[in-house]
């Protein structure tokens, strides 16, 4: 059963794999504010609102799915986990 503990841990695997992009440009810093604000309202229980940023960060990762799958899998596997929830 998904939770919001498992959806934070999602969180804080894709901020790790992406603090060693940090250096290669503002949408990666962007990326992780994102995933911030999604934490705190998955924390929150505000898993509408939570799901909405994970949409918008999916659509912004496509581009990049060839180039980065590890990135754009964990980014899907939020965005399914919180639909599962809202």
């Amino acid at each position: 059963m998904v939770n919001s503990d498992n959806i934070t841990k999602l969180i804080d695997e894709l901020k790790g794999l992406l603090d060693g992009y940090r250096s290669y440009g503002q949408m990666a810093v962007d990326v992780i504010d994102a995933l911030d604000r999604l934490r705190c309202f998955a924390v929150d229980g505000k898993f509408s609102e939570a799901s909405k940023i994970a949409d918008d960060l999916v659509s912004q990762v496509n581009f990049y799915r060839d180039f980065v799958p590890d990135l754009a899998a964990k980014t899907n596997d939020i965005q399914r986990a919180l639909r599962s929830l809202a």
